[in-house]
Parts: C-alpha cells; sequence; structure tokens
C-alpha cells in the first residue's frame, strides 16, 4: 500500500494494521510533506478479493494533520475512526462497497491541483504501471 502514497521528500508511513474483526482487510496511514510547506495523509485500505488479488483504496486524503486512526467492522460494515485537525472523524461504508465509496478529502481546490501535480509526476500512478487501484 505504502507504494500509492504520494511522495514529496519527506515521507513516513505507519505499519499496515488489519481491521478489527476482519483478517483480509488492512488499513494504513501515509504521510507526505515537502519540506515545511504542504503535506497530506492518506489512510488506505486494502482487502483480498475473491480471486486472491488486492484491492487498494484511498479512504481519506487530508491536509497534515491525521492522528488515533482506528477500523472496525461490525456485520458488514466497516468505520474508520481518527482525528483529524483536533476534530473526530467517523467514516463508515459496507465492505462491498469500498471499491465504489468516494474518497474522503478536507483539500481546497488549489491543494488538490497541488496534490495532482505531485502525482503526475510520479510513475506509480501513470496509466502503464496502474495497479488495481481504485
Amino acid at each position: 500500500m505504502g507504494d500509492l502514497g504520494i511522495k514529496m521528500g519527506y515521507d513516513s508511513t505507519t505499519k499496515p494494521l488489519s481491521v478489527e474483526g476482519k483478517e483480509d482487510i488492512s488499513y494504513m496511514v501515509y504521510r507526505s510533506e515537502n519540506g515545511g510547506s504542504f503535506g497530506v495523509d492518506t489512510i488506505f485500505t486494502a482487502r483480498i478479493k475473491d480471486d486472491h488479488s488486492f484491492m487498494v483504496k484511498e479512504v481519506a486524503v487530508t491536509l497534515w494533520a491525521v492522528h488515533n486512526v482506528k477500523a472496525r467492522l461490525n456485520g458488514d460494515i466497516v468505520t474508520f475512526e481518527f482525528t483529524m485537525n483536533g476534530e473526530d472523524t467517523t467514516l463508515s461504508f459496507p465492505v462491498s462497497e469500498i471499491d465504489t465509496v468516494g474518497t474522503f478529502s478536507d483539500l481546497n481546490e488549489s491543494e488538490k491541483i497541488i496534490l495532482k501535480m505531485y502525482k503526475d509526476n510520479q510513475v506509480v500512478f501513470s496509466e502503464k504501471n496502474k495497479l488495481d487501484t481504485v
């Protein structure tokens, strides 16, 4: 999952953890920072598909400050809880919809453009090297 994090120079990742209650779904946080003026935290989730391949999904992309990330499964609903800029945030959706649910983001339009510029210059995001991501 960390290979899909946006590289900016000062980057780090958390250890992938299993979603509580479901061993075949995991999550991690990738922190990207360009040295002081811009940075994002991305929460990724990955699950094993029926054909035994992996699906990787950006659950949330936020400006700088994601902390205390936890994920759990209750029935068929996966819930991500985290603190973002001092505020508690919860995202919940059915496991069957992980592929189609939109990515949560608190970035404004200018920040999204900056993030796209970083992505456009990284080989892992190019079409010929595209992994099975959504």
